[in-house]
C-alpha cells in the first residue's frame, strides 16, 4: 500500500473507531476537497484560451530510449472533436518496432495524504503529413505488480507504420466521472483482527501526468495477466 494511501487508510480507520488523532481528515472531507479542487480545473478550462487548431502548428516532442513521462498542465488549450482540452503531443515513430505503446496515467496528489486524481487521456493520431488516422479514449486498468513500473493505471495503444504522432488530450465527457480504487486490507489493532475493503473514487481531472513508453515482453505478460481486456 503506498504511503498516501496508508495515510488516508490510518485516518479513515481512526475516525470509524472514534480515537483521535490530530491532523486527519475523515474520508467524506478528503474525497470533497479533491472534487472540489478538480472542479475548480474543469472551470480554469473553460476560460483557458484555444490555440492550435492546425496540426501543423503543434510541436511534437521527441521521447527518449526509455519512452517520456509529462505532464500535461494547465495553458492554451486545443478544441478537439470531443471538446476543449489541454494537451500534449510527440513523435511516436521512434515506437514503430514495438506492436503496443503503453499509456500509465499516474496519480496526481494535490497534497500530502490527500485523494489522488486522474487524468483519463484520449489519442489523436497523425501520419507524417500531420494528418489525422484516428482519435479514440484510451481505457485504464489498474495493476498491481512488485516494482512501481509494473503498478498503476494502464492505457493501449496498438502501433501502426503509418501513424507518426500522437497528442494525448481528454474528452470534455469525462467530467464528473471518476475511476475507482479498491484495495483489501488486514489491519491488527488492540487484540483485534479487522478486515476492510477501502474503496475510493479518483475523480477526472483536465490536467495530469502520463508516462508513454514501448511495451516490453516482461510487463505484457503482467498486463495480460491482470489487465487483459485491454488487449480485446
Amino acid at each position: 500500500m503506498s504511503r498516501w494511501l496508508d495515510q488516508v487508510f490510518r485516518c479513515t480507520m481512526t475516525a470509524v473507531l472514534a480515537v483521535g488523532i490530530s491532523g486527519c481528515a475523515t474520508t467524506e472531507e478528503i474525497t470533497r476537497e479533491t472534487n472540489d479542487l478538480v472542479s475548480q480545473q474543469w472551470g480554469r478550462l473553460d476560460s483557458a484560451a484555444e490555440c492550435c487548431s492546425a496540426l501543423g502548428a503543434i510541436d511534437f516532442n521527441a521521447p527518449t530510449e526509455g519512452g517520456l513521462r509529462f505532464q500535461i498542465a494547465e495553458g492554451n488549450a486545443r478544441v478537439f472533436e470531443s471538446g476543449k482540452s489541454y494537451f500534449f503531443a510527440m513523435n511516436v515513430s521512434e515506437f514503430r518496432g514495438s506492436e503496443y505503446l503503453v499509456v500509465k496515467s499516474h496519480q496526481n496528489v494535490h497534497r500530502r495524504h490527500g485523494l489522488p486524481y486522474i487524468f483519463r487521456p484520449s489519442v489523436l493520431l497523425v501520419d507524417e503529413n500531420r494528418q489525422i488516422a484516428a482519435d479514440f479514449n484510451i481505457p485504464l486498468c489498474f495493476a498491481r505488480g512488485w516494482t512501481q513500473r509494473e503498478t498503476g493505471y494502464f492505457g493501449l495503444v496498438k502501433t501502426n507504420p503509418a501513424i507518426w504522432g500522437a497528442v494525448f488530450h481528454t474528452p470534455r465527457s469525462v467530467q464528473g466521472t471518476s475511476v475507482k480504487f479498491g484495495n483489501s486490507v488486514t489491519t491488527a489493532g488492540g487484540g483485534a483482527v479487522v478486515d476492510v475493503v477501502v474503496d475510493y473514487d479518483f475523480p477526472a481531472s483536465p490536467i495530469g501526468e502520463l508516462e508513454v513508453f514501448a511495451l516490453d515482453p516482461k510487463l505484457r505478460s503482467h498486463l495480460e495477466k491482470h489487465c487483459e481486456r485491454l488487449f480485446q
